[in-house]
């Protein structure tokens, strides 16, 4: 006999599967669905590896702390692996007891020896132009303004010898301070002290930030007879060559003057420009001479202002 073909409509085989009535008494166990149980099976594991890491965190650092706390022990920590180390160059820092008043004036220089200046109306004009001329010829200037301070300058460059071929420059930088009084402190007291801070700048080159561009020794003198108060210094700056340069400080009642006066001699090549980095310094006796000659000028010219006392 013919077999007759399968149907899954018609086979029991393909029969579902006979699902007995609803026992409310009888609750079978619920089985979770495959994906939900690898998710439960997944965070248990994570849960388990999470507590052994701390449990060995936990023992680590317990072994730590037993072992830092042993007799004879300092609890510092080991060496360790070792660290290239870097080597910075040392740096000067300079003292700064001026800045922070720890120099005074001398209790001599506090008294006014005069009427104290309240105002300069052109205080660049206070240097005589036939001592200008004389020191820093055919010079051009870049005067200055202000009520309480007033900075000029000065600058000449000229060829010179018989063949032209060296060049001549003149540098003039001034500066004009007229102090104020402040609560008990007289203006003549606070220039005394401008002028005293001045002067260990001077005696101190070594620890003062404009030292690092001074070659060799800064020759310090006083100056008797210039105002109130005076003293000079003479050094060589090296930049781009070197210049001479020579300063005086004059205090005159409660105006404080500086005068800067530096310059050098350059070679020139045969195209006429000055050979880079040759420059020589101004001799000590002509920078010297010439900040005397130009703050001495401006000393007198400020003693006889009528209208600065005003």
């Amino acid at each position: 006999m013919q077999e007759q073909e399968r149907s899954p409509w018609s086979d029991p085989a393909y029969a579902p599967a006979h699902v007995p009535p609803h026992d409310p008494a009888h609750v079978p166990p619920h089985d979770p669905p495959p994906r939900r149980r690898f998710m439960i099976l997944a965070v248990v594991a994570a849960v388990v590896l999470l507590g052994g890491t701390v449990i060995a965190v936990a023992m680590t650092a317990t072994e730590r702390t037993k072992k830092t706390t042993e007799p004879g022990d300092t609890g510092a920590a080991g060496p360790g692996p070792g660290v290239p180390s870097v080597l910075m160059p040392p740096t000067a820092v300079p003292s700064w007891p001026a800045e922070m008043g720890g120099v005074q004036p001398d209790p001599r220089m506090t008294t006014p020896t005069g009427p104290e200046f309240r105002q300069i109306e052109d205080a660049c004009a206070l240097f005589p132009k036939p001592v200008l001329s004389r020191h820093v010829p055919a010079a051009t200037g870049r005067p200055g303004r202000g009520t309480e301070e007033w900075t000029c300058a000065w600058k000449s460059t000229q060829d010179g010898g018989k063949d032209r071929k060296t060049r001549v420059t003149r540098e003039l930088t001034a500066t004009i301070t007229i102090k104020q009084s402040v609560g008990q402190r007289s203006a003549t007291y606070n220039a005394a002290k401008k002028i005293a801070q001045e002067r260990w700048w001077a005696q101190h080159p070594d620890q003062s930030p404009a030292g690092a561009l001074h070659r060799g020794p800064v020759r310090y003198r006083d100056l008797p007879g210039l105002g109130d108060e005076a003293f000079g210094t003479y050094a060589v700056q090296e930049l781009v060559g070197e210049s001479g340069v020579g300063t005086v400080v004059v205090r005159v009642r409660n105006a404080v003057l500086e005068v800067t006066f530096k310059g050098g001699t350059n070679g020139l090549d045969e195209f006429g420009d000055e050979r880079f980095g040759e420059q020589q310094a101004m001799p000590e006796a002509a920078a010297r001479s010439g900040a005397r000659e130009l703050a001495g000028g401006a000393t007198a010219a400020l003693l006889a202002c009528t209208t600065c006392t005003g």
